[in-house]
């Protein structure tokens, strides 16, 4: 459709032209023939006048089907929605060198022992999965408002809102989360779709979701820029990014075509593709190439333009925060697309003539097993990186470790062992007799510290880019480590092992004919710089030095997991842990109890109890105090969200181990009594009293305002106290209840909710959405994916237990409040805009909104300065919360205890992708209560939200007067 609207001025002016000229050949004909064709004319008028009707509007018509259809199959004239061209002489060799750079599975190509080369390259376009972003899109109408994920590839599109105009994406990423493959495959299938005269509609099959027909791709890899950016320190801007473009093409023998490709970039058939911003570590050389990016997206105003960026890098360091560039996140991978993989890899190791049909077979179904087997697993393989290692590793070895550590240094291994077998004895060669394979693995080693460590401060004369090591830069480092076995020939030995390696390992990769060696991913060389670490003197200074960089810090856990699980060694990670604990700065509070995650309490236990207890209470109470009581500028709300979703793990563990019967808590969070509901003894400890006590927030009755118009509220009179929790329901208080089996026994749920709950598959209820969805499953995180009817089944549970258990009198019960009680919580008893008062208006520090950035909904209790009168949190911002009021009659106090799956419930409370200017607390929006999530979750990730105490007799009763009734 965007195409066709596209043509429309061509298409109008044949019409018209169409139009005129019908017009005057019926003149003609009707002047030659006269009366004839008049009385002709008339007569089908009077008699078949739809007839008469239909063939005059065939004529005119059908000649302009007929140019549509001509048009969408004609040869393209350059424009961007058309055909792709004949390309430029120019542009041939430079996208052909696009084409063979960019479809290269290059972690795959590690098996060269077939002197016959009867192997052929593993193409990444055989195995591309389109990746998802984090934010939703409104589905096709069924009948209800669902949603499905944005994909990655439709950020790129023109926003109608904007008027049209190109997209300016920031797309952000977890390590290996596929930003740079997203871009590489992006730029593999424009690269062809020209070359190959592929028009808009071939090349939207190729690549669905993509509308702007072949664009002339121009990808730019950051780290190579900020490299080129030291060896130019005068250079800025766009003269500065065009230096950049004529060197390198240059040394690809395309020195022809900056000319053409400005040309292009002008004119908005081109797309500009910036990857890997968090590879730039240098500040100075950041502001030089963000201010290069900022105006090359002025300068080419009508051409779309991607960034792509770490989700912490561009959270922590307000530089890479790019005025003018929406960001999007880029989505774990879900079952359905792990699943889509792996029948693809296999798929290509046959293509690929590494494996038979009957061989492929049976890896594919050995692979699946062990992923529907193993949750553990199933988290890694949700990383589009993990889940090629994880293919990788089980291709070549049969077998699959659970940790993440383990499994890079099992590829790692593979690579190396599968080097080794292809040339004849390398490590023979060197005529060393101590040195082995362990020997090698310290010798990459030594280049992924290197290399890591030049990532922050690159030497001035280095050609490689900063994560990429120049061939003197590989040399040295080997010579540094060899001079350990032979201090004379150390040089010498360098050089030979060099010129080994390059015959291909499948770990140093060559790159710019080479000029430029680097590992397949940056976590590779993050692994290896970590594993270069673990083995020095000052092990722990050296560590705490890094502890502050966040480029260091995943190679840092990485270390840590290694030595726990492989060199079963917890005393220096302990003393690592105390050490950072020990410290002021937030940042590596926080960072120390990411290690003691990765240490793992049952290990620290084991070899000192004291110890580990001390650890883990001093990590949970800075955690805490982070969390609840920091403020900026040392603690925004995006520290604080990091450091409460640490102490969600801190405290519970993952999900997957909360949701069982007999689960086993590190060290449950004192502010949510609830979480331990079913465990134990815990309902009748004094200790555990006092906190539910102060769990619930009283309110009094009597007279409050309401209102959707802040402007004209109406007086309302609420006739019963009641009590209000102090934070929305979460991840691990929801957990009880499904496994204590709520959703199996009948007798929690209403006659319509158990219908539906039983018409929904496992992976459909919420343990299965959850895992989906991982960003939203922290234990502190509010119970999200929830439907009406599971919100009340929770309820109804929870109401029971404490019943059963003595917390909560016979006489009282736990239920969704109506709108009226929400909204006297919320609001209190004055004409307040919001809970806090009516100054000032929300922002980061008070809601978890559009403008917070964090993209997610936060754990519980981050925005201390937002609470309401009463002591509640987060009743604005985070997530919309269902209540017992229907949509229609949104001011009637009474409870509703039954609905239809279609009927629309009244929604409170915003959530993190509303604008904040537009929170208030008479806010509110519906659903239909009975959703069902297996077409994509809500935009409004909805929750069981702020539960109440009410006493039982007022379950069904008005508890609410109009003053002026």
């Amino acid at each position: 459709m965007k195409w066709l609207i596209s043509k429309r001025r061509r298409m109008l002016t044949f019409f018209g032209s169409t139009t005129a000229i019908g017009l005057i050949w019926i003149g003609i004909v009707t002047q030659l023939f006269g009366d004839e064709i008049r009385g002709w004319l008339l007569e089908l008028w009077e008699t078949q006048p739809l007839l008469l009707i239909l063939l005059v509007v065939v004529t005119v018509l059908l000649p302009t089907g007929i140019w549509i259809i001509a048009e969408m199959n004609r040869p393209n004239d350059g424009s961007t929605n058309g055909p792709g061209p004949n390309p430029e002489p120019d542009l041939a060799g430079y996208l052909q060198a696009l084409e063979n750079e960019c479809n290269t599975l290059r972690l795959s190509d590690i098996d060269k022992t077939d002197a016959e080369d009867r192997h052929k390259t593993m193409r990444l376009d055989s195995v591309y999965i389109a990746l998802d972003t984090t934010t939703q899109r409104p589905a096709p109408d069924k009948g209800q408002r669902e949603t499905r994920p944005l994909m990655a590839i439709e950020t790129l599109m023109p926003d109608p809102e904007q008027g049209q105009a190109p997209a300016r994406t920031m797309l952000l990423g977890d390590p290996g989360s596929g930003k740079s493959t997203f871009v590489n495959h992006l730029t593999y299938r424009l690269a062809v779709a020209r070359l190959n005269r592929q028009n808009a509609v071939q090349l939207q099959k190729a690549m669905p979701g993509w509308e702007l027909g072949p664009l002339l791709p121009v990808r730019v890899i950051l780290r190579d820029l900020a490299t080129f950016a030291k060896l130019e320190p005068k250079l800025v801007e766009m003269p500065l990014l065009e230096a950049y473009w004529q060197d390198r093409w240059n040394k690809q023998g395309c020195a022809e075509v900056l000319p053409v490709v400005k040309r292009l970039l002008t004119a908005g058939d081109a797309i500009l593709l910036f990857d890997g911003l968090d590879e730039v570590i240098d500040p100075d050389v950041l502001k030089r190439i963000v201010a290069s990016i900022r105006t090359a997206a002025q300068t080419y105003g009508q051409a779309p333009v991607l960034v792509t960026c770490r989700v912490l890098d561009h959270q922590r360091e307000p530089l890479r925060k790019i005025g003018g560039f929406p960001t999007a996140t880029l989505a774990q991978l879900t079952d359905e697309q792990i699943d889509q993989f792996v029948t693809c890899w296999y798929a290509e190791l046959v293509c690929s003539h590494r494996r038979s049909d009957d061989d492929a077979t049976k890896d594919r179904n050995y692979l699946r097993g062990a992923l529907a087997e193993r949750p553990e697993l199933r988290v890694l393989a949700r990383s589009p990186l993990l889940l090629t290692v994880i293919a990788l590793v089980q291709t070549y070895r049969g077998t699959l470790p659970d940790d993440e550590a383990l499994l890079y240094d099992e590829c790692i291994d593979l690579l190396l062992l599968r080097w080794r077998r292809q040339v004849n004895d390398p490590l023979g060669q060197l005529n060393l007799p101590n040195f082995g394979a362990s020997d090698l693995l310290m010798v990459m080693a030594r280049l992924g510290w290197t290399a890591h460590e030049q990532a922050a401060q690159r030497k001035a004369d280095s050609s490689g880019g900063a994560t990429g090591l120049s061939k003197d830069d590989v040399i040295d480092a080997m010579a540094e480590t060899l001079e350990d076995y032979d201090p004379r020939r150390c040089k010498a030995l360098a050089e030979q092992l060099f010129h080994l390696l390059r015959e291909g390992n499948g770990l140093l990769l060559e790159q710019e004919a080479g000029t430029l060696y680097a590992f397949p991913h940056r976590t590779f060389q993050e692994f290896l710089a970590g594993y270069q670490l673990k083995g020095q003197k000052h092990y722990v200074q050296q560590a705490l030095e890094r502890a502050d960089q966040p480029h260091w810090q995943k190679a840092l856990l990485l270390m840590v997991s290694y030595q726990v699980r492989k060199d079963k060694d917890r005393e220096k990670p302990l003393l690592l842990a105390g050490k950072l604990l020990a410290g002021e700065q937030l940042t590596r509070q926080i960072f120390a109890a990411q290690v003691l995650l990765e240490i793992g309490q049952e290990q620290a236990r084991s070899y000192d109890r004291a110890m580990a207890a001390q650890f883990w209470t001093q990590a949970r109470d800075a955690l805490l105090r982070i969390a609840t009581q920091g403020q900026p500028p040392h603690a925004p709300a995006s520290l604080r969200a990091e450091a409460a979703r640490v102490l969600g793990l801190l405290s519970y563990d993952r999900l997957r181990d909360v949701i069982k019967s007999d689960a086993r808590l590190p060290m449950p969070d004192a502010r949510l009594p609830l979480a331990l509901v079913g465990l134990l003894n815990h309902q009748r400890d004094e200790q555990w009293r006092t906190q539910l006590a102060q769990y619930w927030c009283p309110v009094e009755a009597g007279r409050f305002w309401y209102g959707e118009n802040e402007d004209a509220l109406e007086q309302r009179e609420l006739l019963h106290d009641f009590k209000i929790a102090r934070y929305p329901t979460t991840n691990a208080e929801f957990a009880r209840f499904i496994a204590a089996g709520g959703y199996k026994e009948q007798q929690w749920w209403t006659r319509n909710g158990w219908q539906w709950a039983q018409q929904q598959g496992l992976n459909d209820l919420y343990p299965g959405r959850i895992e989906r969805y991982p960003q939203y499953g922290n234990p502190l995180q509010p119970a999200v994916f929830v439907n009406w009817y599971e919100a009340v089944a929770y309820c109804k549970w929870l109401t029971d237990q404490g019943q059963n258990a003595g917390w909560l009198p016979r006489n009282e019960v736990i239920r969704l409040p109506t709108a009226l009680e929400w909204e006297r919580a919320a609001r209190g008893t004055k004409k307040w805009r919001y809970p806090w008062g009516n100054e000032p208006p929300p922002d980061a520090e008070r809601v978890n909104g559009e403008e917070t950035g964090l993209g997610v909904t936060a754990p519980i209790g981050c925005f201390p300065q937002g609470v309401a009168a009463c002591g509640a949190h987060e009743m604005l911002g985070n997530v919309w919360e269902w209540t017992a009021t229907r949509h229609e009659h949104d001011d009637d106090p009474k409870v509703v205890d039954e609905i239809e799956p279609n009927d629309r419930m009244r929604l409170k409370g915003f959530s993190w992708y509303n604008d904040a200017s537009l929170m208030r607390s008479g806010g509110r929006n519906w659903v239909g209560g009975g959703w069902n999530f297996s077409g994509g979750f809500p935009s409004w990730v909805l929750s069981c939200g702020h539960l109440i105490i009410v006493f039982w007799l007022l379950v069904s009763e008005f508890w609410f007067l109009n003053p002026e009734s």
